[in-house]
């Protein structure tokens, strides 16, 4: 399979969160260090949940900021990415329950996979 967002090195923790977000999105296996919630939130929402719900700020984590970093280096908006840069177009996606049916979020996470 063709990759749609091109690779760059990320280390093992967040290749981990990937591998975490994956599983739990295929076989509804939750990490034991966080809680996913699968139609409600957003990969750094994800992130932030990974990291230990509220209690864990993404913001002064090196893992966001390597994600930021990926998003970025895609060409891609750093606040929605998988949205264009739209935010109607991600609360939309969120009101409806819809974050995990965006085909581009999803490639992001098969794509920061390979190769493991």
């Amino acid at each position: 399979m063709l990759l749609k967002y091109p690779l760059c090195v990320q280390s093992p923790e967040l290749t981990e969160f990937y591998s975490s977000v994956h599983r739990y999105l295929t076989q509804g296996i939750e990490p034991s260090n966080g809680r996913f919630l699968r139609n409600q939130t957003c990969l750094c929402g994800m992130l932030m949940a990974y990291m230990g719900g509220s209690a864990g700020h993404p913001e002064s984590s090196s893992l966001y900021f390597e994600m930021k970093r990926q998003f970025k280096a895609a060409g891609l908006c750093i606040t929605f990415p998988f949205n264009e840069g739209n935010h109607l177009h991600f609360w939309d996606e969120k009101t409806r329950q819809a974050t995990w049916q965006n085909q581009a979020r999803l490639a992001w996470i098969h794509d920061h996979l390979q190769g493991l």
